[in-house]
C-alpha cells in the first residue's frame, strides 16, 4: 500500500493527500484548511483505498467517477453549469454499472444509439464523451483508476455557422423591444462577439465606461478553452450601456426584475417562434465574427472575440472566401495582357528612370563595376555613374 501523507503547498491552503504511484508522486484534495478535518478525511481515504484491487474498473462504478470529478473540480470551472446537466445524463444512462462496461465494445455503442435516437448530432455527442473522458482522467490522477479505457471521439461533419444578416438583425431586435434585458443582451453579443455565458456574467465593474474597455473574463478563473476577451468597446454599443449603467440597481449588466439572469434560452424560443428566424444565442456570436471578417483581419477578430486563429480559419471559411473577393479579382487582373497590366504599373520615380537609361546606354549595372559612386536623392542610395 503506498504511503498516504497529508501535505500543505505554497500555492493552496488546502491539505491534500499525497503519495507515490511507482515513480510518479500523485495528490488529492482534501477541500478543507482544518488539519483535524483534513486528518478525518485521509482516514476514509486510506480505508476506501486499503486494498489494490478497489482500483480495477471493476470495483470503481462510472456514477462515483463522475461526482468526483464534479465535486473535486468541474464544480470550479465556469462551464459547470454545462457540465452538471451532462453528468446527470451519463448517470441515467449507465446506473450502477462500473468502469468496466467502457472497456468492452457495446459500453460506447449503446450510449451512442441512445443519443442519436434523441435526435442528438455527433459533435453533442463529443461534447457528453469529453465530460466522461475528462472524469476518467481525473480518477486516475487520484489514484482511483489503475488506468483509463478509452473514450473514442466521432467523425463530425464540417462546420456550417448560421448568421443573420442586417436586416434579420434590426427584425431581432424589433421583436424584442419588449424585453429590454433580452435587446441589451442582442446589442451585446453582436458588437462584441461574445458567448452568452459571458455576457450573462457581466458585471459593471468590469466594464470601463471612462475608457470604453469591456473585461469579461471572470475574476479568480483561469479561462482554459473557452476563453473571454479584453476588448474596446464600439462606439454606438458604449452609448447604449452608458445610458443603462445610469438605471442599473444591482452589479450584473444582463438583470430582469432586479435580478441576474441565468438562461435567455426561454426567451429565445419566444423570439424564433415571432420572427421565424433560426436564431439562437450562439447564433449573435457567429453572426457577429462573420460581421467582422468581412471588415477586419483573422488575427484581429481572434484577439476581438479571445476565439484562435484556428477556429476561425475552420468554422468561418466561407465568410473569409467572400472576403477575399475582390483580393481575387485584383490578383486575376494581374494576369491580363502586358499592355493592359503595364497601364496600371505607377510610373517610376526620376532616379530609376535615369538608371535604367544608363544600364540601356552602357550596358553596366547600377552599383557594379568602375565608375563614380554618387547619392541619388531620387533613389535614396548610393549608385554608380559611369
Amino acid at each position: 500500500m503506498p504511503d498516504y501523507k497529508l501535505t500543505q503547498f505554497d500555492w493552496s491552503p488546502r491539505w491534500y493527500i499525497t503519495w507515490a504511484d511507482g515513480r510518479r508522486s500523485r495528490r488529492a484534495s482534501t477541500g478543507t484548511t482544518n488539519r483535524e478535518q483534513a486528518q478525518q478525511v485521509l482516514a476514509a481515504f486510506i480505508i476506501e483505498r486499503g486494498s489494490t484491487d478497489e482500483t480495477t474498473p471493476d470495483k470503481v462504478s462510472i456514477s462515483s467517477v463522475l461526482n468526483d470529478y464534479y465535486d473535486g473540480y468541474a464544480c470550479r470551472l465556469p462551464s459547470k453549469d454545462v457540465t452538471l446537466p451532462i453528468i446527470r445524463q451519463l448517470e441515467q444512462h449507465y446506473g450502477v454499472a462500473t468502469v468496466s462496461v467502457l472497456t468492452g465494445p457495446t459500453g460506447h455503442k449503446s450510449f451512442e444509439d441512445r443519443c442519436r435516437k434523441n435526435g442528438l448530432k455527433p459533435s453533442t455527442i463529443n461534447r457528453r464523451r469529453a465530460v466522461l473522458r475528462a472524469a476518467l482522467h481525473h480518477a486516475y490522477k487520484n489514484g482511483r483508476l489503475q488506468f483509463v479505457p478509452y473514450v473514442p471521439t466521432l467523425q463530425e461533419g464540417p462546420p456550417r455557422p448560421h448568421f443573420l444578416s442586417r436586416a434579420q438583425a434590426a427584425r431581432l431586435l424589433w421583436a424584442a423591444r419588449r424585453l429590454p434585458h433580452i435587446a441589451l443582451f442582442i446589442r451585446i453579443a453582436l458588437r462584441t462577439g461574445a458567448r452568452h455565458s459571458a455576457i450573462l456574467q457581466l458585471t459593471w465593474d468590469r466594464v470601463d465606461l471612462a475608457r470604453g474597455v469591456v473585461d469579461f473574463r471572470l475574476p479568480g478563473v483561469e479561462h482554459r478553452k473557452k476563453k473571454r476577451a479584453v476588448r474596446p468597446i464600439p462606439l454606438r454599443l458604449l452609448a447604449t450601456l452608458r445610458r443603462q449603467a445610469r438605471r442599473a440597481t444591482t452589479g450584473y449588466v444582463i438583470t430582469w426584475k432586479e435580478q441576474p439572469v441565468k438562461s435567455v434560452k426561454k426567451a429565445f424560443r419566444t423570439l424564433r417562434k415571432e420572427t421565424g428566424l433560426p436564431v439562437s444565442a450562439h447564433v449573435l456570436k457567429h453572426t457577429a465574427v462573420t460581421w467582422g471578417l468581412q471588415q477586419t483581419t483573422v488575427y484581429e477578430m481572434s484577439q476581438l472575440t479571445a476565439t484562435s486563429t484556428k477556429t476561425l480559419e475552420r468554422v468561418y471559411a466561407k465568410a473569409e472566401v467572400e472576403h477575399l473577393r475582390d483580393a481575387a479579382e485584383r490578383a486575376a487582373a494581374g494576369g491580363a495582357r502586358n499592355s493592359r497590366a503595364t497601364s496600371h504599373q505607377p510610373a517610376q520615380p526620376a532616379g530609376a528612370a535615369k538608371a535604367a537609361q544608363i544600364i540601356e546606354n552602357t550596358g553596366r549595372v547600377v552599383g557594379a563595376g568602375e565608375g563614380i559612386r554618387t547619392l541619388d536623392p531620387d533613389l535614396g542610395k548610393v549608385v554608380l555613374y559611369p
